[in-house]
C-alpha cells in the first residue's frame, strides 16, 4: 500500500470518530430534522443583498435558495457557468411567485484564479448594489491530480493558476483576495446602515471552515508549503494534511479579520457544517474498507463497524447548510464576532491546540497579504 494512503486513513478515522462522538453528544440529527420547517422563522430579507460562492451545488446551493425565498437578492457564484445557471433556473423556479420574481442572478468565480477573482469582483460592483452578506462558502477536498479511488475521484497534487497548493490556494487564499477585493463593498454598505442595537441585522462575512481542522500540522500551518518550488509536489507532500491546513486557515483568519474591521460594522464568523453525506464521503469509505481489508480481518471488521456508525450520523445537505444560513440571519446581539460555530448554530472553539495562538493568527494574517500580492505580481 502506497505510504501516502496509509498517512491519510488514520486522521481520516480519527477525523469520523470525533464527529461520531460529538453529533451523539450533540444531537445533531436528532434535534433538527427538519430544515425546511427551521428556515421558515428567517426575518425578512428584502433589500438585502448576499454573495454565496460556491453555490451550485450542496450546502451552499441551499444557502443562496433559503436566503432567495427569505427576499435577499442572491449573486451565485461557482466556476461552472452550466452548473451555476441551472441554480439559478432552479432557485427561480422554486421562489417565483405571482406576485414577486426571485431576485437571483450567476457570476463566474474560479477561485483558482486570481483573474477570475478580479473579474468577478468588477462585475459585481458594475451593478452598483450594495453587499451586506459575503459568504465564503465553495472549496475543495480534492486536487487534479494522481488517481485515488474508481474513475472519477482524483485526490492529490495540484497547483492553482498563481503557483499555489491547490488546498491552500482555492479554500483560503482566494477567498481572502475576493474579500479583500469586496471590502470597501461591505464597509460602504454598513456605513449605510441605521445604527444596529444588536437585535437586528448587520453586514456579515461568514467563512465556511470545517472539523477537519484539526487535521492541520501540528504546528498548524506550514506556510512554505503554500507555493511549493517550480510547481513541483514536494517528497513530504500529504494532501489530506494540506486540506486541514487550508480548513484552520478559514477559522483563524475569520478570528483575525473581525479583530482588523472592529468599529466598522462588519462582522465574521467560521463554522463547521457538520458530517454531510455525499459522493466524496462515500468513495472515501470505499477506500478505507478496500486499505483495511488489506490489513486483515480484524481491521475489515473494524472498518465496517466505523462506516456503520459513521454514515448514521451523517447529515443531509438540508441539515448541513443550517448553521450558516443561521449565521447570516441570526440578531447580531446573539452571535460572537469572530467565532466558530458547530452545528447547529452553536458558539464553539476549533479543535486544533494551535486555533487559539496570537502569534500563529498574526502570521497567518501577514503570510496572506503576502501570498496575495506576490500572486497579483504573477500577471503585472
Amino acid at each position: 500500500m502506497p505510504l501516502s494512503r496509509s498517512i491519510f486513513v488514520i486522521p481520516l478515522i480519527l477525523f469520523g470518530l470525533n464527529a461520531i462522538i460529538s453529533e451523539v453528544i450533540g444531537g445533531w440529527t436528532k434535534k433538527y430534522t427538519s430544515p425546511a420547517a427551521w428556515t421558515m422563522g428567517l426575518p425578512d430579507m428584502r433589500g438585502k443583498v448576499a454573495i454565496v460562492t460556491g453555490a451550485n451545488a450542496g450546502i451552499g446551493y441551499i444557502t443562496a435558495l433559503e436566503l432567495a425565498k427569505a427576499g435577499a437578492h442572491v449573486v451565485v457564484a461557482s466556476r461552472s457557468s452550466a452548473k451555476g445557471q441551472e441554480a439559478v433556473r432552479k432557485i427561480k423556479e422554486a421562489t417565483t411567485t405571482s406576485e414577486t420574481e426571485a431576485n437571483v442572478q450567476f457570476i463566474p468565480l474560479d477561485l483558482s484564479s486570481f483573474r477570475s477573482i478580479e473579474n468577478f469582483a468588477k462585475q459585481f460592483q458594475a451593478l452598483g448594489k450594495d453587499l451586506h452578506l459575503l459568504v465564503l462558502n465553495a472549496g475543495i477536498m480534492k486536487s487534479p491530480g494522481r488517481q485515488w479511488v474508481g474513475q472519477e475521484l482524483f485526490y492529490g497534487f495540484g497547483t492553482t493558476s498563481e503557483g499555489f497548493e491547490n488546498h491552500i490556494g482555492i479554500n483560503h487564499i482566494g477567498h481572502a483576495y475576493l474579500t479583500n477585493l469586496l471590502m470597501s463593498n461591505l464597509k460602504d454598505t454598513s456605513a449605510k446602515q441605521p445604527q444596529d442595537d444588536g437585535s437586528r441585522y448587520g453586514v456579515r462575512i461568514i467563512s465556511v471552515s470545517s472539523l477537519a481542522e484539526m487535521g492541520a500540522p501540528e504546528s498548524g500551518m506550514l506556510f512554505e508549503d503554500w507555493m511549493p518550488a517550480d510547481g513541483a509536489m514536494p517528497e513530504s507532500y500529504e494532501d489530506g494534511r494540506m486540506y486541514g491546513q487550508s480548513k484552520l486557515a478559514n477559522c483563524m483568519y475569520a478570528a483575525k479579520l473581525a479583530e482588523v474591521l472592529e468599529g466598522t460594522g462588519v462582522s465574521v464568523y467560521s463554522l463547521h457544517p457538520g458530517v454531510i453525506a455525499s459522493k466524496l464521503g462515500d468513495d472515501l469509505g470505499a477506500e478505507m474498507s478496500r486499505q483495511a481489508a488489506e490489513q486483515g480481518i480484524v481491521a475489515e471488521v473494524v472498518s465496517k463497524i466505523f462506516g456503520s456508525c459513521f454514515a448514521s450520523t451523517m447529515m443531509d445537505v438540508p441539515t448541513g447548510a443550517l448553521t450558516q444560513i443561521h449565521l447570516a440571519t441570526a440578531e447580531t446581539a446573539s452571535l460572537v464576532n469572530g467565532g466558530f460555530y458547530h452545528p447547529i448554530g452553536k458558539h464553539a472553539t476549533p479543535s486544533h491546540p494551535m486555533s487559539g495562538d496570537e502569534n500563529l493568527k498574526e502570521k497567518l494574517w501577514v503570510e496572506t497579504q503576502k501570498a496575495i500580492e506576490m500572486g497579483r505580481l504573477k500577471w503585472m
